[in-house]
């Protein structure tokens, strides 16, 4: 049986909004805790690590972390692939499931859908976390091979390939298999942009969540969160809805 690790990749020094895994998207939820509490809730995975810098003023991060008897690794603040490298070798999970804390929003239905998908048909890496898969961008994620994680780290890498941990990956799709999970039609909304990357992300999903429903926060479903965009479309505010870049 395969082990299968959620990995959080996260820290304070974003260069576009430091701080932002401490902010405040959700009454008292921070960013960072909505993504672990959601994640949670997937029931396809063995545990649940956060992989964070050394830098102290990650400390809060591993201490939330710890509040929820969420496992840490801490490594080099711009070298995400060493860190999930070190999840591996401190953990020993076959598979990864690599999250990114900037998406409050991540589904767990979804992150259990995609790891039926890898299992099933036994691929490298996949993902359902593109504009072609159709999911809301920051609802999905990717899965990929411990041992393929820890190949590529032993590769000559640019600091590209190692800060975003899967581009090498999707860059040499003759050297892996791969595979994409498309979303059903009840979530088909690839333009709108749920995860967070600014400050004018932070302000616009703080309003988001807060028009969503209050029974049973933070677990909404992803149908839930869909069918809200629609009907705030439907009374013509389009903000929510972005392009991918």
């Amino acid at each position: 049986m395969n082990t299968i690790a959620g990995v959080i990749q996260a820290r304070m020094g974003s260069s576009r909004l430091p701080g932002k895994s401490l902010a405040r998207v959700y009454k008292n939820f921070s960013l960072l805790e909505l993504v672990m509490l959601r994640v949670m809730k997937a029931e396809k995975m063995d545990m649940v690590i956060l992989a964070t810098s050394k830098e102290r003023d990650c400390d809060p991060l591993v201490e939330l972390a710890d509040s929820l008897g969420i496992l840490t690794v801490r490594g080099s603040g711009m070298d995400v692939l060493s860190r999930f490298v070190e999840a591996i070798q401190q953990y020993n999970p076959d598979i990864v499931v690599r999250i990114c804390a900037d998406n409050p929003l991540i589904d767990p239905v979804e992150i259990d859908k995609l790891i039926s998908f890898f299992q099933e048909n036994q691929f490298d890496y996949v993902a359902n976390n593109t504009p072609a898969c159709g999911l809301p961008d920051g609802i999905g994620c990717e899965i990929i091979r411990s041992s393929t994680i820890t190949k590529i780290a032993t590769k000559a890498l640019d600091n590209g390939y190692r800060e975003h941990v899967t581009s090498y990956i999707t860059s040499h799709p003759d050297e892996y298999s791969i595979g994409w999970l498309e979303a059903n039609q009840k979530l088909w909304c690839p333009d709108l942009k749920l995860d967070i990357d600014t400050q004018e992300d932070l302000a616009r999903i703080q309003e988001f969540c807060s028009s969503l429903a209050e029974v049973n926060p933070p677990y909404w479903t992803a149908e839930e969160i869909v069918l809200n965009v629609q009907e705030i479309n439907d009374k013509g505010c389009s903000f929510y809805e972005n392009s991918r870049d």
